[in-house]
């Protein structure tokens, strides 16, 4: 038994359960078409297992008679089974079919016009020469089959649902079955092809039972699924064909192309979601049939098995420009279908020519010692200058659309033109042995990777900037041509002078200079590509540098319509906009109006709180793309309509970006950026800068806000809050000064007693040496105590002058200083005693402002304070754990890169949970668990402000019970800082 005998008795068997299996599971029309088709299909196999095993030619064709009376019927059942599924009565047609298979039968069984003769093939059985009457006949099968699956096509496009997944499943399927069953008919044709193909009818039976069965899972997620099992067949057969058989350049760029474009082919369809993915999936699986050919004709020692691997090669080759311009009709909008039609009508009339006649593919020549190459026909030279001219037609109508296209579209349309122009260039160098030029045909490398670059562009909603792209391959290309061509020059050229220097050890020459240079590559790559993007991109990236840097500073502005006029000018003119807008939301109205644009004239929308694009601008809190929005509605669905309503939106905006200003979950303001100058494109660099220039956006329109809504910008508050303070330091200040005054007053009256009872003259002189001594240090506790005194003086002077907001080189631990001071005069009557810890590094120099930060170790030691006796008073019914507690303020802090972060620590009673939760209790303003009288709660309120404005953050911890923690970071001074102001830090004296 051959091969082929035991595929066909295997298809007979399985179709033939399969046909009884469905026969018997439903009463339904389709079920019973399916069953008759499978039985069909089951006779099919069986006339081709016993034709196959007959030795005898006379008994041989006979049973090679009957097996053609199956595929004579399968289009009349095939259309009648669509037709239920689809719901669809196609009466011409199902009329023409029937006429058809009954003539076909008739002519089969009567005549002996389809078979007259057969040829023992392959050294194993007999098989069936073509007759005219056959070819008709076959020409049929085919176009009917493929009218067929069209209008299940069709139907797969606009069907939605379970219908158009088993459409789906059932179009494959049968896309796959039909080509494996005609590949039985190429012997026929003097393709000495062994006859196996016909198994992969059996696939096609079971898929197509196991979509009607519905009992299935999405096409697209099945071949995602089966993904890795395709790349290990892939790999399998590549393997395969690198150890069996002997390649040469040509064969292994063919194998190469083959494996590669078969894999993104089957990868495009996965997660193809548009008609032109489809195209463009099929221009895959042609660019793999011409590397599969390429490869026989490279590894074939007989100009017949050459010949029918060139028949197979143009199958795909021919396709090329057809589909080529097909997806450019797409992909452009081109309305000249005439042109379109008259493409696909010539192409298959020359693959026609290309399969049944030698006219096309001339006479074989053995070229380079390597393979057979054919050469040119005048039919061949007629239909290449159609295929030029087809191709030529392409690119002209490429180059006039990215003239006039802008975006996303014109970036892919440049991947597309340049990346085609490469593969075509490549490809067309195979041509040249053809016409007698010797040239060797390794051209068509270059076809895989024009095809990888067009699947990027084609996929991608945000692609790299051309320039980019070509750069980056101009110098992998570069780099790797020295990585490999080196070595493989010294194998080439240099093997004589080797052998002779190093005798039989040459080979190690080339060797280790591929390992050094396959090392150095990588390295040698990444510097090369960054200095050639650094001079590509110069100029892009100082305009995003400058917008970057310009935002930074928004936050000192503290007039709104200024900063929306900063913003407005700022991003305008850098990115040479066509028009810019910043939409600001009014609470009082719930709505968002257009607060500031470039167009004075032009009157802007208003858009609600809850409108969609507002919505999305809050969820997303990141710039909006509108070519993003517009793939994502084009290659997704949309079923609620989300997407059309963005791009609706965004369209009447006539917004190419919208950048949101978000403060936590609130959109303060969105900013509205039109269209590039130049048709530059919103590259992802530029977008991730936009969304910072967003953020420090936000924050600084909240500031301007609080200025315009109170009055006064919260420096001004902030002194405000520090003269109440004072009022509440008067008896503390009152008693420090006092206590000062008492322990100099003791000091003096000591020193007056000490000279009133010594007589000098009487001394010793160890007893003048003991009273100098004893002076002196009388002497120094007074000098102590009166610089204690003016250091209070001097906080209260700080504490209590007007200052603006503006930073400074400040000393930390003078900070701390001053405020330890300050906090003492805050004097209560159930006052506690506390030991203050300090762990910080000296001389640290931060640049904020020293007043502001004073008031928040002021506010913090108060607050710190009053948790201290409230946790105090709480154990006091306890003496023990009254005994046992020991107050204490910690304030301890590290420096890191550019901040200083610094934490004020207490262990007193802490903050209940529920007051820590975002948006609640200490978060909010004017919160104070102190009651009416003692608290405001705008301290902690400015405290965070404070940190804020500095481009810093607080964070409060606590325990209730235990204790409080508030972390503070706060930049620190650079060293232009420091050299930029003054030679000492400003501590406001």
């Amino acid at each position: 038994m051959s091969l082929f005998s035991l595929t066909s008795l295997l298809l007979s068997i399985l179709c033939g359960l399969l046909a009884v299996y469905i026969f018997f599971s439903s009463k339904e029309t389709l079920y019973k078409l399916w069953s008759l088709f499978n039985g069909v299909v089951c006779l099919w196999g069986l006339f081709l297992f016993l034709a196959s095993l007959s030795r005898i030619e006379s008994e041989s064709l006979i049973f090679w008679k009957f097996s053609l009376l199956a595929p004579s019927l399968m289009p009349s059942i095939l259309l009648r089974f669509i037709n239920a599924l689809t719901d669809k009565d196609n009466k011409n047609f199902k009329k023409l079919c029937d006429v058809y298979a009954a003539i076909s039968v008739i002519l089969i069984l009567e005549t002996n016009l389809f078979i007259k003769n057969g040829s023992f093939y392959f050294d194993t059985f007999y098989y069936i020469k073509s007759t005219k009457a056959m070819s008709i006949w076959l020409i049929f099968f085919v176009l009917s089959i493929c009218k067929i699956l069209w209008n299940l096509f069709e139907f797969t496009r606009n069907e939605k649902g379970l219908k158009s997944t088993q459409a789906t499943y059932i179009f494959w399927g049968m896309s796959v079955g039909f080509l494996g069953g005609l590949s039985v008919a190429l012997p026929s044709y003097g393709f000495k092809i062994f006859p196996i193909g016909h198994i992969l009818v059996s696939v096609y039976a079971a898929t197509v039972t196991f979509a009607i069965k519905r009992e299935f899972i999405d096409m697209k997620l099945s071949l995602i699924k089966l993904l890795i099992p395709f790349l290990i067949v892939i790999s399998a057969v590549v393997g395969y064909c690198l150890t069996n058989f002997h390649l040469n350049l040509f064969a292994l760029a063919g194998l190469l192309l083959g494996s590669a474009c078969f894999t993104l082919a089957y990868v495009i369809l996965a997660y193809a979601n548009q008609r032109m993915h489809h195209i463009w999936a099929i221009f895959n699986v042609c660019i793999g049939i011409w590397g599969a050919g390429t490869f026989f004709v490279g590894v074939s020692n007989k100009p017949t098995i050459a010949l029918i691997a060139w028949k197979i090669a143009y199958i795909g080759v021919l396709l090329l420009p057809v589909l080529f311009y097909h997806m450019i009709y797409i992909f452009c909008d081109l309305k000249n279908k005439k042109f379109l039609t008259f493409a696909y009508a010539q192409v298959i009339f020359v693959l026609l020519v290309n399969i049944f006649t030698n006219q096309f593919i001339g006479r074989l020549e053995y070229v380079f010692n390597s393979f057979y190459y054919h050469r040119v026909t005048s039919v061949y030279l007629f239909f290449f200058v159609i295929w030029v001219t087809v191709a030529i037609n392409t690119f002209f109508r490429l180059y006039r659309f990215i003239k006039t296209s802008e975006g996303l579209k014109r970036t892919q349309a440049l991947y597309l033109f340049w990346g085609m122009l490469l593969g075509f260039a490549g490809g067309t160098t195979v041509v040249a042995p053809a016409f007698g030029i010797p040239i060797y045909p390794y051209g068509h490398f270059f076809i895989c990777i024009y095809a990888a670059i067009c699947t990027y562009a084609i996929f991608r909603y945000q692609v790299l900037d051309i320039r980019v792209a070509i750069t980056r391959l101009g110098v992998f290309v570069l780099v790797y041509s020295l990585v490999l061509g080196v070595p493989f020059g010294l194998i080439i050229w240099g093997k004589l002078w080797l052998f002779k220097l190093m005798g039989e050890n040459w080979f190690w020459a080339p060797m280790s200079t591929l390992l050094i240079l396959a090392t150095a590559g990588p390295f040698m790559y990444i510097y090369f590509q960054s200095r050639a993007e650094e001079q590509i991109l110069k100029e892009e990236r100082r305009i995003q540098s400058l917008i970057q840097k310009t935002s930074i500073g928004m936050v000192a502005i503290r007039d709104l319509n200024k900063l929306l006029k900063v913003i407005i000018d700022v991003l305008g003119k850098n990115l040479q906009l066509e028009h810019i807008s910043v939409y600001l939301f009014d609470p009082n109205e719930n709505i968002y109006n257009q607060k500031a644009s470039d167009k004075i004239e032009e009157e802007g929308f208003v858009l609600e709180h809850d409108d969609l694009l507002v919505q999305e601008l809050k969820k997303r809190k990141s710039p909006l793309y509108y070519e993003e929005i517009n793939h994502l509605l084009h290659n997704q669905k949309d079923s609620n309509g989300e997407l059309k309503a963005l791009v609706d939106r965004m369209q009447k905006l006539s917004a190419s970006v919208i950048v949101p200003a978000s403060k936590e979950d609130i959109l303060l303001a969105f900013i509205v950026l039109g269209k590039r100058g130049k048709k530059e494109v919103y590259s992802p660099e530029l977008l991730d800068v936009l969304g910072v220039v967003g953020n420090e956006a936000a924050l600084a329109i909240e500031n301007a806000i609080f200025y315009e809504e109170s009055g006064k910008d919260w420096s001004e508050r902030a002194h405000d809050a520090r003269l109440k303070m004072m009022g509440a330091m008067g008896s503390g200040i009152a008693h420090q000064i006092n206590n000062k005054f008492h322990a100099i007053g003791f000091q003096l009256n000591y020193l007056k007693e000490l000279s009133e009872v010594s007589d000098l003259t009487k001394m010793t002189p160890d007893d003048l040496r003991k009273s100098q001594q004893e002076l002196k240090d009388e002497i120094g506790k007074i000098l102590t105590e009166i610089d204690r005194s003016v250091e209070i003086v001097q906080a209260i002077k700080n504490y209590a002058k007007r200052t603006g907001a503006e930073p400074q080189v400040t000393s930390f631990k003078e900070v701390v200083t001053g405020a330890k001071h300050l906090a003492k005069m805050i004097r209560k009557d159930n006052d506690v005693e506390y030991e203050l810890i300090e762990d910080y590094p000296e001389n640290v120099l931060l640049w904020v402002n020293f007043s502001m930060l004073q008031d928040v170790f002021v506010n913090a030691f108060d607050n710190s304070r009053d948790a201290l006796i409230l946790k105090k008073y709480r154990l006091g019914k306890d003496a023990q754990k009254l005994e046992e507690y020991k107050p204490k303020i910690t304030v301890s802090g590290r420096a890191n890169t550019t901040m200083f972060d610094f934490v004020i620590e207490d262990n007193g009673m802490g903050i209940e949970k529920h007051h820590l939760e975002e948006g609640q209790g200490v978060n909010v303003m004017y919160f104070t668990t102190k009651g009416a009288v003692k608290g405001t709660g705008m301290g902690i309120a400015m405290m965070r402000q404070f940190a804020k404005h500095n481009r810093g953050g607080l964070k409060i911890e606590s325990e209730y019970g235990q204790w409080t923690r508030i972390t503070i970071s706060l930049p620190l001074a650079t060293p232009e800082q420091i050299k930029g102001g003054s030679n000492e830090p400003k501590n406001g004296r």
